[in-house]
């Protein structure tokens, strides 16, 4: 019987899109998807800048508080192989609202 393992499938796809694109970026969500992803990228030692994304209300209330947490989290503790610093972005899901897309969200 033959095992493969997940870096069997996932670490050829790494390679695929290092060679694709100069710079790598991976929107974090503190999921375990997300993470990983970024685990493949860093055991293979390549250059990937992960982006945590709060997304906040308006009048400021996150709506994904404890999963930026936990990617924030995450990323602390992986300092030694991230070699650029990861960056928080914030984003306001009032422009949703406003221009009236994924009313389900109000």
């Amino acid at each position: 019987m033959f095992l493969v393992t997940y870096q069997d499938h996932f670490e050829p796809a790494a390679k695929l899109i290092a060679q694709k694109y100069k710079n790598l970026y991976l929107l974090l969500s503190g999921g375990l998807d997300s993470e990983f992803v970024l685990s493949v990228f860093l055991h293979m030692g390549m250059d990937i800048k992960p982006v945590i994304m709060n997304l906040n209300t308006f009048d400021g209330i996150n709506y994904n508080y404890f999963e930026s947490k936990y990617a924030y989290e995450y990323c602390k503790s992986k300092k030694h192989e991230v070699n650029a610093s990861f960056t928080v972005s914030n984003f306001t899901l009032y422009c949703f609202k406003a221009h009236r897309r994924h009313p389900s969200l109000f």
